[in-house]
Parts: structure tokens; sequence; C-alpha cells
């Protein structure tokens, strides 16, 4: 065997081995009932730096439930982020899942429909731990600032977790370095300004020898703050291609307005916001594209960066490893009014960054179901989220609950502003496929700052991007008409009960036309995109 095949081979066997040691180690604990008798529900997941958090607000559960003479016991099971999809996969097909699962890795649309319990009915309804608060008579849905966007999924048209945290980016600065650098001067509030502010960093490092960066990046930070900033160059494309109306612009109206034309890698406003990422990746570290996370922590908090791409979960473990004052930005996006790429822009943009985080669901084949969605409900309750979000000093998920003082600069803006546009990875690089992924291989040659760096960008990807874009309209339609055939069976269901005299009827009814609705929309998005494809084939390059 040759010596490559072979490393990835041992490669496999560790990484198999390991998942199957975790697998072991957490489904032969004896914790469906503790030593005392204790009703016990386990909550799995991969954020180990909220383990102190998750076992305070555990605490206060099990004593909330010892007043009412019942005896709980929660149990933390924490994995590691990169062994946490397979292990996920192997929960869910045993016969003793843990209750609550961290939605994350592994956690397909199938696997979902089979094995997380959908909470679209409860959520309808108050939750009960609000009680004598502002939110005691608020659907459990509506307690949730953020819409719950990542709690829904829109092929299976149901909810399937709530959120413990809300994730907002934003730019860390080392205070000391910029009065070291600019002084008294204010932190600048145009994107303009803050072009200049990094520039005039690189300029002061090189007149004093210094290994000092404007912003310390890797190849996870840098397409974070490229969503955030150069969208706003689509804006008005986005538009354009959003012939509903709708304001809920989607991968697949991308995918059609790309094969229709609509956009090239050729159009004004693509080859803008190629130009502005290639202008960010130039205020970043070299070789930042070759960097993982840590990496750019390490610069940041040596003091050999002055700002950072980070977010309000990262906050307090960038505060532990720091001796200099940190100050919290929202990074300025271009306005209508910056010179060079203003229009494009619609307006000020909305805080994109701002989602929920932390997903939870309820395991189908959980043996204390009934209790661990109580426990769901008092940890996403106003008194339940205060706890968890002071613990574990991560922003709030549910509204009304302060946060800590550090995490003020976090909240989103309340007045909101305009949708930002789509890039060329597509508009929800999460649900995205092979474009996601040919895109994100090819992003280093934007951070070449040789002239030209943009055209020889377009030249690599041209063929290429149209072939993977297809390839994901492809399965689009497969994913599309599988949903529907899958509703079928429960839509027959729901119509006979819809005609019978039980007390669900109407709910039943409710449900049924929603699953009608959503199932002409999937239909009619495959067959548009089935004849999209037809019409227009590949061509050579465009």
């Amino acid at each position: 065997m040759p010596m490559k095949y072979s490393r990835r081979f041992t490669g496999l066997l560790i990484a198999l081995a390991a998942a199957s040691l975790i697998a072991w180690q957490f489904t032969h604990r004896p914790v469906r009932q503790g030593d005392d008798g204790a009703e016990v529900i386990r909550i799995a997941h991969i954020f180990l730096e909220t383990r102190d958090a998750i076992d305070t607000l555990a605490r206060a559960y099990e004593e909330v439930c010892r007043q009412r003479g019942e005896n709980v016991r929660v149990v933390q099971i924490d994995v590691p982020h990169r062994l946490y999809g397979s292990w996920f996969i192997t929960q869910l097909l045993s016969e003793d899942t843990p209750e609550l699962l961290a939605i994350h890795a592994g956690s397909t649309d199938d696997r979902l429909a089979r094995y997380i319990a959908p909470l679209t009915g409860e959520l309808a309804q108050p939750n009960p731990y609000n009680a004598g608060t502002d939110l005691a008579n608020v659907a459990w849905l509506n307690t949730f600032p953020s819409g719950m966007r990542n709690s829904y999924n829109d092929t299976l048209l149901e909810y399937y977790s709530v959120p413990f945290t809300r994730t907002t980016t934003r730019l860390l600065i080392n205070l000391d370095l910029y009065r070291e650098i600019f002084g008294d001067a204010p932190w600048p509030q145009t994107y303009e300004g803050f072009v200049k502010m990094c520039r005039d960093t690189r300029a002061y490092a090189e007149r004093h020898q210094r290994d000092i960066h404007p912003i310390a990046s890797s190849a996870y930070h840098a397409p974070v703050l490229f969503r955030l900033l150069a969208r706003t160059q689509t804006e008005r494309l986005t538009m354009q291609l959003n012939t509903t109306r709708t304001l809920r612009f989607s991968n697949t109206e991308q995918t059609i307005g790309w094969l229709n034309g609509g956009f090239t890698l050729d159009h004004p406003q693509v080859r803008d916001q190629l130009a502005m990422i290639n202008e960010l990746a130039g205020l970043m570290q070299p070789g930042y594209t070759q960097l993982g996370r840590e990496d750019a922590d390490m610069y940041f908090t040596q003091g050999r960066a002055l700002t950072l791409i980070s977010f309000s979960n990262s906050d307090e473990s960038v505060r532990q490893q720091i001796d200099f004052p940190l100050g919290v930005m929202r990074a300025p996006a271009p306005t209508p009014s910056t010179p060079r790429y203003g229009p494009n822009v619609l307006g000020p943009s909305e805080d994109k960054s701002y989602t929920s985080n932390f997903e939870v669901g309820l395991a189908v084949n959980g043996r204390n179901k009934a209790r661990a969605l109580d426990f769901l409900k008092f940890a996403t309750s106003k008194p339940g989220n205060r706890i968890f979000a002071q613990n574990s000093r991560w922003t709030p998920s549910v509204m009304g609950v302060e946060p800590h003082p550090n995490l003020r600069p976090y909240l989103s803006d309340p007045e909101g502003g305009y949708q930002l546009g789509f890039d060329l990875s597509c508009y929800e690089p999460r649900v995205a496929g092979d474009i996601a992924q040919f895109e994100f291989a090819n992003q280093y040659l934007l951070a070449d700052q040789r002239d030209g760096a943009v055209d020889r960008y377009v030249e690599t990807i041209r063929s290429g991007y149209d072939q993977a874009m297809r390839s994901d309209a492809e399965r689009d339609i497969k994913s599309r008409l599988g949903t529907v055939q899958r509703n079928a069976t429960i839509i027959a269901a729901l119509d006979r009960l819809a005609h019978t005299d039980s007390p669900t009827r109407d709910d039943a009814a409710t449900k049924r036309d929603v699953l009608w609705e959503a199932d002409f929309e999937h239909e009619a998005n495959a067959r548009l995109l089935r004849r999209t494809l037809a019409n227009q084939p590949s061509p050579d390059s465009r």
C-alpha cells in the first residue's frame, strides 16, 4: 500500500476508534435512573467552555424539581467538536439516546425527521417557567428575539430545536495599541475610515519595524468578515433576482439567476464585491488562508494585531488571555455615500451576524423525554436563560434577559437595516454544497495583493463555478421532490384526521394546509430548476 494511502487509512482507523470509544463511554453509563432513584436526563453538546454554566443551570433546575417533591438529576455530556458528528449519528441509532442533543454536525434533514422530535406545537404555547415575568402569556416561540431562524427547517416545516444563546460577530480592538498609534482619535465610523486606519497601522509597523498587523485573521475568520462587509455590494442585485419580493432570498433564486444570466462573474456588482474582498484580504496578516482559528487568536492576544474578528461566545476566553484593555465594535460597512462602493448599497445594513446558537433538540429515542422537554423549557425561560448567560458570559437567547456587561456591545442594532446581498459561495453557505466548497477552495487567490488578482481569480473559477452551481441545482431538485414524496403520506393522514370528530382536527387541518402550500412551492421550484437547467446548457465560459 502506498505511503499516502497508508497514512489516510491509519488516520481513519484512529478517528473511528475515538468515535467508538466515546460512543461506548457515554452509552454504557448507568444514567437512566440514579442510584438514589432520581429520574435522569442527559444533555450532550460540543461547547466545552459552557460546562460550568450548564452545571449551574442543571443544579438550579434540580432544586426547582426538589421543591415540587421530584427527584431529578441532569447529566451533562460534552463531546469534542471534531468527534461530535460521528458520535451524534451513533447516538441517534441507539436505543438509549441522550434525551437532549445539540443540533450541530451530522444533523441532516432525514435524521431530524427520523430521530429528533418536532417542537412546533410546544413553541406555540407559553413557557410555564416564564410565569410571573413579562413573558408569562407569550408563546414560547416569540420569547426569542432572533426569530429562531436556525431552529426552523424549511424542508420539514418544523422547529426541531431551541437556542441557548445568540452569537454576534464583532471586531475586538487592542486599545493600548490603538492609542499608541492613533492617540485620542475616535474609532472610524465609515468603511473608508476603517480601511485607512488599517493601512495607517501597517505603515506605523513598517516605520517602527514592528510585527503588527491591522486584522488578525485565519481561513475560518476571513469569510465571516467578507460576508458581513462585501455582501453589501450585491444588495441591489439581490433585489433584482428576488422576483417574488418575499425578502427571503434563497440559494434556489441565486442558482436560477445564474443559470438565466441574471448575473455573471463579470457583473459590475460581483466584480466590486471581489475587489472589496481583495482589499480586506490585504489588511490581514500574510498567509492567513493557511491558518486556523487559534492562530488568529494568538496573533491578537500576543499584541501582534490591532483587531480580531471575533464572536460573542469567544469574548470571555479572549479576555482571559490578554493583559490590555479590550474594545468591541461592529465593523463599519459601506453606505450609499461611500466613494468606491456606495452606488451598490441600498442603505444601512442589517446586523446579519446576529443568529441563534447552541441549538438543542429532543431525541425521539430518549428515555425521559417529558422530563427533558421540561428542562428545555426551564433552560430557555427568562429565569433559566439568565442563569446560563451570566455564568457562561455568552449573550442570552431570551427576550429581556440582560447580558453580562462585557457583552452589551455585541447586542444587535434594534433599528435593523437593509437585507445583505449574496456572494459567490451562495446566499446560505451552511446549506450549500459543491458551490460553497469550490468557492472556499479558491478563496486564497483573492488574498494575492499583486495587480490583477480579481481577474486571475475569475478566470480560474469560471468553468468550475458553473459546473458546481449545476451540481447543486440537481441536488436541490432531488431534495425538494424527496420532500414532496415524504410529505404525501403525512398530508393524507392529516386530511383524514381533519375530517373526524377528533379534538385535534383543527390543528391537523392547519398543519395539512401548511404542508400542502410548502409542497406546491417545493414542486414548483423543482420544476423551474429542471426547466432552467434544460433551457440553459452549460457554456464553455461565462
